[in-house]
């Protein structure tokens, strides 16, 4: 199947026989990803590009035609941000409160941590 799969790409197959070959081939995932790889490495053999010639400038000129959609802003329903304000003042009074009980809390005073113990020889 190799072999018909490389001489279809070649075009020396009869084109019976190419088509029966392409029909098997669209039924298989397996005869698809051998002809995939079959062209990859007649691409590389050959130094073809990846993409074609103007493709970039193409593709850029297609974007650019391409309209720009806006969407409009939600409507707020209430007329004004007043949902808005209450949670800018929601956090700054959870702010407040954090800095309040961090400041408030009682702190114990740790005692100093003790680096080296110095033991004296005693003398004879």
């Amino acid at each position: 199947m190799k072999q018909q799969i490389s001489e279809c790409m070649d075009g020396e197959l009869h084109a019976e026989v190419a088509a029966q070959l392409l029909d098997q081939m669209s039924k298989s995932a397996d005869f698809q990803a051998e002809w995939t790889i079959y062209h990859m490495v007649s691409d590389g053999m050959c130094g073809s590009p990846d993409l074609s010639p103007g493709f970039a400038e193409r593709l850029v000129a297609r974007l650019a035609d391409e309209p720009t959609i806006l969407a409009p802003r939600q409507i707020n329903k209430m007329g004004s941000n007043y949902g808005m304000y209450a949670m800018y003042a929601a956090a700054s009074l959870a702010a407040v409160a954090v800095v309040g009980w961090v400041a408030f809390t009682p702190q114990l005073s740790p005692t100093a941590p003790q680096i080296a113990r110095q033991e004296t020889a005693a003398m004879p």
